[in-house]
């Protein structure tokens, strides 16, 4: 008998029963909202600075019920067109690019990690309160940060799952997968106590990337941290140590 095999083919069992899970937004992709609204208010009908347009666009409130599937990507454009200019016509394209300077690029580094927790045999994942307007730029400009690489992993966005992170149901499905372990990655304590506290999971806060600028931080703004069962992350390389505390190899 090959012990050696045998030890392998259980290493790999064992790790396939184990999910990295990956946020999106300023995990895998670094953000850029400044340059957004900055762009937004130079377009306004009435000069808006970037900080008054920012106020109106969270007062408007179009992330949260657009990321929890309550509008399509047509309603939000043309929501988005009333608030910056209802006087201005701009193009189905021109509102997309606008709305593409939210963020200006993969996390190479990140996008790595997630890489070699795969090819370490390790299921990953990605969970993100997100849209379908934004899958669609991210599947286009950035398909390695996107991918899975198996179909059998899971990719769990909020407006399919109709809610957005920290409440339930997008976790909820998370947990349909049968994983025993779940290692997630967000840069949200919010997100991350909810995973630990709620579903048992092993949480990473990764900080490094974190844009204050960005809308959804303004409704998650509770940054009280689990008790037991997460690490913070301050660097590239706390996040490969703290995924080695709890037992990712990469």
């Amino acid at each position: 008998m090959n012990l050696g095999g045998v030890v392998a083919d259980e290493q790999k069992q064992q790790r396939s029963k184990t999910l990295a899970l990956f946020d999106i937004g300023a995990v895998l992709l670094e953000l850029d909202y400044s340059t957004f609204f900055r762009e937004a208010a130079k377009l306004s009908a009435d000069g808006k600075s970037p900080e008054d347009f920012k106020e109106a666009y969270i007062a408007a409130n179009l992330e949260p019920r657009f990321h929890a599937g309550q509008m399509s990507s047509g309603s939000y454009l043309n929501e988005l067109q009333r608030l910056i200019n209802p006087g201005r016509n701009l193009s189905e394209e021109e509102l997309t690019a606008l709305v593409g300077m939210r963020y200006t690029g993969a996390i190479d580094e990140v996008v790595e990690i997630k890489r070699r927790a795969h090819e370490a045999g390790y299921a990953v994942g990605l969970f993100s309160t997100t849209c379908e307007l934004d899958v669609r730029i991210f599947n286009a400009r950035y398909p390695e940060m996107m991918e899975t690489f198996r179909p059998s992993n899971p990719r769990i966005f909020s407006f399919n799952a109709g809610s957005c992170k920290p409440e339930p149901p997008m976790y909820q499905r998370v947990q349909e997968f049968g994983f025993e372990r779940v290692i997630f990655i967000d840069d949200k304590p919010s997100h991350i106590r909810a995973g630990v506290e709620e579903f048992g999971w092993k949480g990473i806060l990764f900080t490094p990337y974190v844009d204050q600028a960005e809308a959804m931080r303004a409704v998650h703004s509770d940054t009280t941290m689990p008790q037991k069962d997460f690490r913070v992350a301050d660097s590239v390389g706390e996040l490969i140590d703290a995924l080695r505390c709890f037992g990712v190899e990469v």
